[in-house]
This record gives structure tokens, C-alpha cells and sequence, in this order.
């Protein structure tokens, strides 16, 4: 029986159409969706991660946290006390101009905002380029971003490009309603962030950012969990179609990093020990004698370099050694289980971005001709 597939003719079609279609498509609200993006963009060492709970716990698990994603069914906001003046020296903010943009926005309105993170050459060069834009103007440059563009399009489909294109996914559905008219169900993004030492809700569909209040960044995040369940409530109790996403360090940049630091002080402690006795080895179990280890130990904390050089007990630097190779084990094992899930986000994101309707058409067009379709449907 042969099989069915695409023709790499048809997969460079369907490609070349991404790259050429003016609109901009919706994003699914997927970590691992938010990650590829992030990445083609040129963002580097940050990453998207789903937030489950507003607990304290949950959220010190995840940082250092650069901002936060609240996906929410929209509804029509009249609050022109909640509206600065102007955009305040020093956020970069746009406004939304064009349907479906908002997730790619709010990713860049936290991005844009942290000296953190460093977001490669075609963001900076956008960045500098609408730094004296007003967030109207700043907005249409941005739906004007082909690089952009083009990467947020690696999620589109065929049929949802034709129906944007035909008004049914058109710039109507945010029209104000009226009488009895049911509005029809629309998604939005919009963004937490600390920027100096306020706390700003960046929301591309209002005029100007929202301060909501003084913080540190270390606080921001106790500030900002009540104003996210504060617009959860607003919403009936049966209403669950949320979704909470954290823009993050690099867990795995972190982990790295503590493994390294951590190597280098076992190696401290290794070289102490052999000027304090040449056979400390002796009294290691067999699984304790080969950790990884780092011969170069700059950037190692001084005070517990000093305290290291300074010990004189044989037995309780063995100690100490004993317990940073155990952490090692541990860091090795986190390590295994992020390297595993940016796999399965790297794959998830892979199927995504491939349009898999020419292929079921071309299927069920097979089984109609041999009349086998019919017995599939009953």
C-alpha cells in the first residue's frame, strides 16, 4: 500500500505563502509555541513557562521572573481613569493595531522592557528605531515588522490565512455591542512588568501603559497576583478559560550555571584537602570520589573561598564535599528532566508550525474515489 504524503513542491509553497501573507495569525497559548517564537525572534537565555498557581511557592520555583502573560476572554474596558497621560519615559509600549498581534506583543512589551534580557539584533534595532514613537505609531510599525511578522506566521494555516482574508477573522469582532447582540468570544494577551520600580500592566488595546503601584524586583510579584485574580473575578465563577504564562530565565542556563559553581568548589575543597592531607581519599566511598570538578575556580563567592583556605579540619571539609557532590547529583538529574522537556517543546513547536491540511485533503480525496469514504463517516 503506498503512502500518502506532501511533496517537498507543495511544502515550499505553503511556506513561501507564510512568508508572503500580510495578515498575522493566532497563536495557541503553549509554552512551547511562545519558546519557538521567542527563539526565531533572536531572544536569548529566556524562556516561557506555564504558570499553574498564584501561590507564593509556585512563583519563587520560577524565578528569577522577567515579566507575566495573562491570557483572558476579552471584553469591552471603558476606564479612562486607568489611562496615563502620556507613555512614561523609559516603558517601551505599543499599541495593538492589528487582529491577532497581541501575544507576539505582549511578549514584546515585556522583552523590550528588560535590560536583562538580551533580545538580538532585530529587536534592538526595532527597539531603537520606535524609541521616539508614540505607542499608536509604535503599534503600526510594529504590525509593519516583516521579520517579525514572518516568524509569528510559522504557526499559521492555510484555511486561517483564507479566512482572514475573506473577513471572517476581520478587525470586526472587537465591534462595540449593543442591545441584545452577544458578543462574539475573542482572546487577548496582555502583559505584567516591572519597569524601575513600578509594576505596569501593558495591555496593547488600551491607550497608555497602567501603573499599579511601587515595587522592587523582588515584590513585583506579590503585587501583581492580586490584580491578575482581581480581573479573574470580574468574570463568572463558571468562566475557567485562563492561562498564566511567565517569561523566565533559562532554567537550564541556571542549572548549568549552579553545576559549574558548584564543581568549582569541590575542586577548592579537593586542593585544600591535598595541602592538608595527601591520603583524604582514603575515607570517600567509591561513589564519592570522582564528582565533576573544575580546575579553574574564578568567579568562585570569595567569602566561601576564603572560608574554604581557612579551614583546618580534614573531616569537615570531607563533610562539606560530601554534601556538594550530592547536589551535584541533583543538578545533574534537573538538568536531564529540562533538557527533556525543551525536546518535547522543540517537537510540539515542530508539528505546529507544519500544515498538515493539503494532506488530508489529498487523503480524503483518495478514500471518496475509492468509495471508502463512507463507511468512516457512519
Amino acid at each position: 500500500m503506498s503512502v500518502v504524503t506532501q511533496s517537498p513542491d507543495v511544502i515550499a509553497q505553503l511556506a513561501g505563502e507564510k512568508r508572503a501573507w500580510p495578515g498575522w495569525s493566532t497563536i495557541e497559548s503553549e509554552p512551547a509555541v511562545f519558546n519557538e517564537l521567542l527563539k526565531n525572534i533572536g531572544v536569548r537565555d529566556a524562556q516561557v513557562e506555564e504558570v499553574y498557581s498564584l501561590d507564593e511557592d509556585s512563583l519563587n520555583a520560577i524565578k528569577p521572573v522577567y515579566g507575566l502573560i495573562f491570557l483572558f476572554r476579552w471584553k469591552s474596558e471603558i476606564d479612562p481613569e486607568e489611562a496615563e497621560v502620556s507613555c512614561p519615559e523609559g516603558v517601551w509600549f505599543a499599541n495593538q493595531v492589528t487582529d491577532n498581534l497581541c501575544a507576539s506583543l505582549a511578549m514584546l512589551n515585556i522583552v523590550m522592557n528588560c535590560p536583562d534580557v538580551d533580545v538580538g539584533e532585530h529587536l534592538r534595532s526595532f527597539r531603537e528605531f520606535s524609541r521616539d514613537l508614540s505607542p499608536p505609531l509604535r503599534g503600526l510599525a510594529l504590525a509593519n515588522f516583516e521579520y517579525l511578522r514572518q516568524c509569528h506566521n510559522a504557526f499559521a494555516r492555510k484555511a486561517e490565512m483564507m479566512d482572514s482574508d475573506i473577513g471572517l477573522l476581520g478587525a470586526s469582532k472587537r465591534k462595540k455591542i449593543t442591545g441584545d447582540e452577544e458578543e462574539e468570544e475573542t482572546f487577548h494577551f496582555i502583559a505584567y512588568v516591572p519597569i524601575g520600580n513600578s509594576l505596569w500592566e501593558l495591555d496593547g488595546l488600551k491607550r497608555q501603559p497602567v501603573r499599579l503601584g511601587e515595587c522592587t524586583s523582588e515584590t513585583w510579584l506579590t503585587l501583581a497576583t492580586p490584580k491578575i485574580q482581581e480581573r479573574i473575578l470580574r468574570y463568572e465563577q463558571d468562566e475557567i478559560r485562563f492561562t498564566l504564562l511567565a517569561i523566565v530565565k533559562k532554567p537550564l542556563t541556571l542549572l548549568q550555571s549552579q553545576l559549574s559553581a558548584n564543581a568549582k568548589l569541590v575542586g577548592l575543597i579537593d586542593r585544600r584537602l591535598d595541602s592538608l592531607d595527601v591520603n583524604w581519599k582514603s575515607i570517600l566511598s567509591e561513589d564519592s570520589v570522582y564528582p565533576e570538578i573544575r580546575t579553574d575556580v574564578t568567579d568562585v563567592d570569595q567569602a566561601m573561598a576564603a572560608d574554604i583556605e581557612s579551614e583546618l579540619e580534614v573531616a569537615r571539609l570531607v563533610d562539606r564535599r560530601a554534601k556538594l557532590v550530592q547536589e551535584q547529583d541533583t543538578l545533574r538529574f534537573k538538568i536531564r528532566e529540562e533538557l527533556e522537556k525543551l525536546e518535547t517543546y522543540t517537537t510540539y513547536a515542530t508539528r505546529k508550525q507544519h500544515d498538515y491540511s493539503p494532506f488530508i485533503r489529498k487523503m480524503l480525496g483518495i478514500l471518496a474515489d475509492k468509495q471508502c469514504l463512507q463507511q468512516y463517516l457512519e
